[in-house]
């Protein structure tokens, strides 16, 4: 019973977080994604500690974007990361970020005199199958049984309602 309970409760913030995404204020701030990704991983300092993760990120860009929503869809992202790790290795995660030209970038028409961030956050866990690539991100879309991982099944669509 608690560990239903347990399960409802991060149900309930969830669906909170996710309902909050279009909410709040949208206030963008120029700042170091270094900061950003410092503060989502020591949100996340606890399961990196327990799963010995290495987190390597190269030089990142100073960016004008919602701070607290692109934190979180970090520590979305990373979380993922850790939780489908592959058993009995070290869970590597690489960071990175280059420039690239508006043509590059999905649904952008009216951008040629902007600079464009590609952040990468590749890993070496467990992966999925590329024709469930759009199915993570619909809301409470699982490719794994509850027993096989935790999880509501919320954070993917809270990275894609957000950005």
């Amino acid at each position: 019973m608690k560990s239903s309970a347990d399960r409802m409760r991060d149900l309930i913030d969830n669906l909170l977080m996710y309902s909050r995404t279009n909410t709040e204020e949208q206030v963008f701030e120029h700042v170091e994604l270094k900061e950003v990704l410092e503060n989502a991983m020591q949100e996340l300092s606890l399961i990196i500690e327990e799963k010995n993760a290495i987190i390597n990120y190269s030089s990142l860009p100073k960016l004008n974007l919602l701070n607290q929503q692109f934190q979180q869809l970090l520590v979305n992202l990373i979380g993922n990361s850790l939780k489908y790790a592959k058993q009995d290795v070290t869970p590597v995660i690489q960071i990175g970020s280059k420039i690239v030209k508006p043509k590059d970038v999905p649904g952008i028409v009216d951008g040629a005199d902007k600079v464009f961030h590609r952040i990468t956050i590749p890993d070496n866990g467990i992966g999925f199958d590329q024709k469930f690539a759009n199915n993570i991100f619909v809301l409470f879309q699982r490719l794994h049984e509850q027993n096989e991982y935790s999880g509501t099944g919320i954070g993917l669509a809270i990275c894609k309602k957000n950005y």
